[in-house]
């Protein structure tokens, strides 16, 4: 049972993948989302709180590997490294940005650059 915003009760529902479109950079990607329709209603846009998917994260995945980007467990794991203020002075940018690309933030290449380099560190 799933809470539906239209029928405002918990209602059965059938679990469903739809297909959204995501704009990144000027590029859309398809990505691929579980969601619920309702029983009752027929609404279709029913998000699992208990287990929720961001379709900008998968969006902002995708475009990481099809350019070949690192993953921000990958950033995590040289930000641990190296340390948070030592990748943001050689990134010339702010903690926080850095916070942002380990947090799922899509990084600029030029940074994503300069931390390929320090991966292989």
């Amino acid at each position: 049972m799933v809470f539906c915003p239209v029928c405002e009760k918990k209602v059965d529902a059938e679990p469903i993948n739809m297909v959204k479109e995501v704009k990144v950079r000027g590029e859309i990607f398809k990505v691929t989302v579980s969601l619920y329709k309702c029983s009752e209603c027929g609404y279709d846009q029913i998000e699992d709180f208990n287990n929720p998917q961001d379709e900008l994260d998968v969006a902002f995945r995708e475009y990481r590997k099809k350019y070949g980007m690192l993953q921000p467990e990958e950033i995590k794991e040289i930000v641990k490294k190296f340390g948070i203020m030592d990748i943001a002075e050689k990134l010339s940018t702010s903690e926080k940005t850095v916070s942002r690309y380990v947090n799922g933030g899509l990084q600029e290449s030029s940074h994503d650059k300069i931390l390929q380099s320090l991966k292989k560190l």
